[in-house]
């Protein structure tokens, strides 16, 4: 009788066990299917949760990847440009030095003239030509009347250039620039050096309540933001008037012929650049804020050791004056000269839950105008020695451009093999949270399965016990 009731025991464990939902088994058998450990969220919320933020997180890896592919192209496309501007280049000194020569006659330049000219617009065509998805590195980006680069407003240094005053800025200063230097002889009317940055902050000059800014009509900071402050001057979209670091003119003053650059009486830092500014002369001659100027107090200058950042220059005034430039191209292979246009932006890293973080590829100008050819010309001896000093330095420019190209292409490179590696990492941090361990699970089902037939092995037997007690009662049945 013992042993009866064992089996019977035996028998209702098994029925036990098929009557309960087999919720593991069924669990078990969709993570092999799928190959996921969290099917749902009830799975594993927080895991989940993260989960989320990988899967962003890596699905941004691919976009990244591709735009710094893209991006690389682009350096590539510009640098190829630039060898051959350098080897056009080449060609053009060779010209200029033949020109030079005392033994050729008008009509042996004229010829070199000629093929001068086709050089300097076979430039032109290269840096045009230089796109990647219908953008150039090399190409001046500017709409008609934008203002001219300084290495174009002054494309031979240190000469003196006559220009008139006027609320338009005359100049655009690129980033890496090196030891800027702006004079003026105002010719007796009271023009001022202004500096701005192209977001419309003042860095130094004189403000809008100065004789020269009335004489243009601006009395205001928002008639100077509406009057001054426009893209197509060289200004960043929504650009408005501050003043709150101006090196004001109106409190010193000191004669720029007299003193050296360093010893500038006003001086100011700004984003890692120090300026410095002689000061308005009218603001300290007999006739204060009066618009005239005379003697020594017509002379006006500024200076810059590094521009950090794209700057905008103006000579605020109603006469005409006479502007030198002197300055020193970039020479650090991680400052990218910029045009004034917008460049390529490239994002770098982009997690979930974080700002992008960008990598902007300015533009690297090398048309004959950037490259401060526009004008020049071997047609004649003496023209062909000036225009041999400007080849030079525009072969200088190119080569400094080239680096910086480099440096550039390096940086995205390296930037894309370590995206690979952060990418490797997030998918694998990933896959531990939600990827199914297909052994455990194997190992998990077989145990299910085993166990449910046992479990029915036991209830074949428990449907068999009411017919084995009938027989131990009722023998004779």
């Amino acid at each position: 009788m013992a042993s009866l009731f064992a089996t019977m025991s035996v028998a209702q464990a098994g029925m036990s066990r098929l009557s309960q939902p087999d919720g593991m088994a069924a669990r078990a058998v969709a993570r092999l299917s799928s190959g996921l450990r969290v099917q749902q969220a009830a799975d594993d919320p927080a895991g989940l949760a993260i989960s989320e933020r990988m899967s962003a997180t890596i699905r941004a890896h691919g976009v990244i990847g591709r735009g710094l592919n893209d991006a690389i192209g682009q350096v590539q496309q510009a640098d190829l440009g630039l060898e051959r501007i350098s080897e056009t280049l080449q060609r053009a000194r060779e010209l200029a030095l033949e020109s030079g020569n005392g033994t050729l006659g008008d009509a042996d330049r004229a010829n070199l003239q000629q093929e001068y000219q086709a050089l300097l617009a076979q430039v032109d065509a290269i840096a045009d030509g230089a796109r990647l998805f219908g953008t150039s590195l090399l190409q001046s980006q500017r709409a008609s009347g934008h203002t001219p680069y300084l290495s174009e407003a002054f494309s031979a240094l240190d000469q003196g250039v006559a220009m008139s005053s006027g609320i338009r800025p005359i100049a655009y200063i690129p980033a890496g620039m090196r030891n800027v230097r702006l004079e003026i002889d105002a010719l007796g009317a009271d023009d001022d050096i202004q500096v701005f940055t192209t977001q419309g902050q003042q860095l130094l000059g004189t403000g809008p309540g100065d004789s020269g800014w009335r004489a243009n009509g601006i009395e205001d900071a928002q008639t100077l933001t509406r009057a001054v402050m426009q893209p197509d001057l060289g200004f960043a979209d929504g650009a408005t008037y501050d003043d709150s670091v101006l090196l004001d003119g109106r409190t010193g003053f000191a004669d720029p012929l007299l003193v050296t650059s360093n010893a500038l009486p006003l001086v100011s830092q700004f984003a890692g650049m120090t300026l410095s500014y002689s000061g308005d002369g009218d603001q300290h001659d007999g006739g204060v804020n009066d618009g005239r100027v005379n003697d020594s107090y017509r002379y006006e200058a500024m200076t810059i050791d590094e521009t950090t950042q794209p700057l905008l220059v103006m000579v605020v005034g109603s006469g005409s004056f006479i502007a030198q430039a002197s300055w020193i191209e970039a020479e650090d292979g991680s400052t990218l000269v910029s045009s004034g246009a917008r460049g390529s932006e490239v994002v770098l890293q982009a997690d979930s839950g974080s700002a992008p973080t960008m990598l902007s590829l300015d533009h690297l100008p090398s048309d004959s105008a950037a490259l401060g050819l526009t004008g020049s010309g071997i047609g004649t001896q003496d023209g062909a020695q000036a225009s041999l000093a400007l080849i030079d330095r525009a072969i200088d420019r190119v080569g400094g451009h080239r680096g910086r190209l480099g440096a550039s292409a390096s940086r995205l490179e390296r930037t894309l093999e370590q995206l690979g590696d952060a990418d490797e990492a997030a998918r694998s941090a990933r896959s531990r949270i939600v990827d199914a361990d297909i052994a455990a699970e194997l190992s998990d089902r077989m145990r299910h399965q085993v166990q449910t037939e046992a479990a029915r092995t036991l209830l074949g037997q428990a449907q068999l016990m009411p017919r084995m007690v009938l027989g131990l009662l009722l023998p004779d049945r």
